[in-house]
């Protein structure tokens, strides 16, 4: 699937998360911000269409944001954070920041929706 067919909703949250990236790598991981948006890139587009499908059932009311969260968790462990395990970081802080693009994930796509 490819960006074009996303909508400007979806890219736009795609953007935001990535955006948020750098401030929630300078607070977790004190450091790596290059490898953690590489990581997190690399996340976003193994579960891309999940996430499309998941933000659709959640604007349209078939999930409840908290199912939705739930969701987003599963695919928590797909991500591998290659560069940042490449980089030296500590394991602990890759399994927060990991945690971290999980709840950015799930408040900006909460965040964009109740917008509209």
């Amino acid at each position: 699937m490819s960006n074009e067919s996303l909508g400007p909703d979806v890219r736009e949250i795609f953007e935001a998360i990535s955006a948020g990236v750098t401030e929630l790598a300078r607070s977790t991981l004190g450091g790596a911000l290059i490898e953690a948006k590489y990581d997190v890139k690399n996340f976003l587009e193994l579960i891309k269409d999940d996430l499309v499908n998941w933000t659709g059932d959640l604007a349209s009311g078939k999930v409840s944001p908290g199912d939705f969260s739930k969701l987003v968790k599963t695919k928590q462990s797909q991500a591998e954070m290659k560069l940042l395990v490449e980089a030296g970081m500590p394991s602990a802080r890759i399994e927060h920041f990991k945690d971290g693009v999980v709840d950015l994930i799930c408040r900006t796509v909460e965040s964009r929706l109740t917008r509209e």
